[in-house]
């Protein structure tokens, strides 16, 4: 069974009109989920409930090693910032305590 030219070319035009319409859907369709994913997205962090923060603790709550630790940090900082050279006597005192 053979086909004249003028058939032939017919059905390749049906065929490359229907892909291109296909194609053309395809994407459509993936724009819009797109689209509705942004903007969900977009709503739920506008509407989500922030938490909470943590109660700090009262003053009487500190833990005595925290304090301990923050007064180290401190004594660090100003040997660190400190430029006359009393480095060796700053680490000398650190020493020497319990």
């Amino acid at each position: 069974m053979m086909y004249s030219e003028d058939e032939f070319m017919t059905a390749m035009v049906f065929m490359m009109i229907f892909a291109t319409t296909t194609v053309l859907l395809l994407l459509r369709n993936w724009w819009l989920k797109r689209q509705l994913r942004k903007s969900r997205k977009a709503l739920t962090l506008a509407t989500a409930p922030t938490p909470p923060a943590p109660p700090l603790p009262a003053a009487s709550q500190v833990d005595p090693q925290i304090a301990d630790l923050k007064e180290r940090i401190k004594v660090l900082e100003r040997i660190t910032v400190e430029k006359e050279g009393s480095l060796a006597r700053e680490f000398e005192l650190l020493r020497d305590r319990p």
